[in-house]
């Protein structure tokens, strides 16, 4: 399961915000002018400038909320920058933090968060035991479950979240980080359960939609999924990993004009997002459009290298376009990374059939008979950490 993977970096410095929502941002930058040290201020305005598009303005709001504040709001702040994807940001307020209160387990965890997200396990499980000698055993928060996870301690994860939920049943992001722990052990009807009572508790939350559109993809409930992935780009419209799960529903729908839509908006957020440039080529391949497929595949050939789903789509392709050479040429690089793929043996032998070979043909469609039957085809979506 997979987060929304936000860099320090934006597509653009700046960004129009429709001329309609331009009221409610003077209004809610004027609340934050008024109060500068109101942080529901700050959160309410990134929220608006994030639902129009605008996370660069939302981070430069965040900064200069900072430098007027000072230091009274670093745990807020940090927590608005994370949220924005600006982990250097939130890095830094939350060093400050654990500065000004080296006894406070809290900034260890947000710091231990960030440095797993970032891959060092190391410094993660250094500021994990930071925190459990400062105490955050005693009075566990959402926050260290999910460091837990992150480090491994999955058993110690549940537990923590549940303590949580035994002080604060009303805690939604404890309710929403127990729900991935039990999706990860097969235990949907619980995630479900949770990250339903989550929503209820904080519908303005992007991820937690996200999440539970995954699971009810995951089970095939596609109209559910599709009203929660929706709900969820109504308040984060850039999210490239709600975008390509709604796409990739769509195309488990087989409405493939919609499912490109998504998968070409996710290609203008994330240039280069591998399982998007694949999807895209799919979903033209299944409409017909084999030459507009081909180049698809062929850039994430030359991306991401040989795999064998897109080794066998362009063998697809070039069948299609009644190209049965080019098309071995792909079928037999196949069956060497993978021998038991039966579909590609059964379309080598057809490729060999219309090349007029008729006993490789028949050797391709014995060996089809023989091979492995079961499924190949990617999860159509991902239900995300909730960091």
């Amino acid at each position: 399961m997979s987060a929304l993977r936000f860099g320090d970096r934006f597509k653009s410095s700046t960004h129009l915000i429709p001329i309609k929502a331009l009221p409610e941002i003077r209004r809610l930058r004027a609340r934050v002018k008024s109060a500068p040290g109101s942080a529901a201020a700050l959160e309410a305005l990134c929220d608006a400038l994030v639902r129009y598009g605008a996370r660069a303005q939302a981070v430069r709001s965040a900064r200069a909320f900072l430098e007027q504040s000072g230091d009274a709001h670093l745990e807020h702040v940090g927590a608005q920058f994370r949220r924005l994807g600006a982990a250097v940001l939130a890095e830094g307020c939350f060093a400050r933090w654990q500065t000004l209160e080296p006894e406070n387990p809290a900034p260890r965890v947000e710091l231990g968060i960030l440095s797993a997200v970032r891959g060092d396990l190391a410094a993660a499980r250094a500021h994990l035991a930071a925190a459990r000698g400062g105490g955050i055993e005693a009075r566990p928060s959402a926050r260290y479950a999910v460091l837990l996870e992150r480090c491994g301690e999955v058993q110690a994860a549940e537990l923590a979240a549940r303590r949580v939920l035994d002080h604060n049943p009303g805690d939604a992001r404890a309710h929403a980080h127990l729900a991935l722990l039990l999706d990860q052990q097969c235990d949907k009807d619980g995630a479900e359960r949770h990250l339903q009572r989550a929503l209820q508790l904080c519908a303005t939350d992007a991820e937690m939609h996200f999440n539970l559109g995954a699971l009810y993809a995951d089970s095939a409930r596609w109209d559910l999924a599709v009203a929660r992935f929706q709900a969820g780009l109504e308040l984060v419209p850039d999210s490239v990993e709600g975008r390509y799960n709604l796409g990739s529903v769509w195309m488990e729908l087989g409405r493939y004009d919609a499912a490109l839509t998504e998968f070409r908006r996710v290609l203008e957020l994330q240039p280069g997002h591998p399982d998007a440039q694949y999807r895209k080529g799919m979903c033209l391949l299944r409409k017909g459009q084999h030459e507009q497929a081909v180049r698809s595949f062929e850039a994430l050939l030359r991306q991401a290298g040989a795999t064998p789903r897109l080794l066998y789509a362009l063998g697809c392709c070039y069948h299609g376009l009644e190209m049965p050479r080019r098309a071995v040429q792909v079928l037999l690089q196949l069956v060497e990374q993978a021998p038991g793929h039966s579909r590609a043996y059964h379309l080598l032998g057809i490729c060999w059939d219309k090349l007029g070979d008729r006993d490789r043909a028949t050797a391709a469609y014995r060996r089809a008979d023989a091979g492995d039957t079961r499924s190949t085809r990617a999860p159509a979506a991902r239900l995300g950490r909730v960091d």
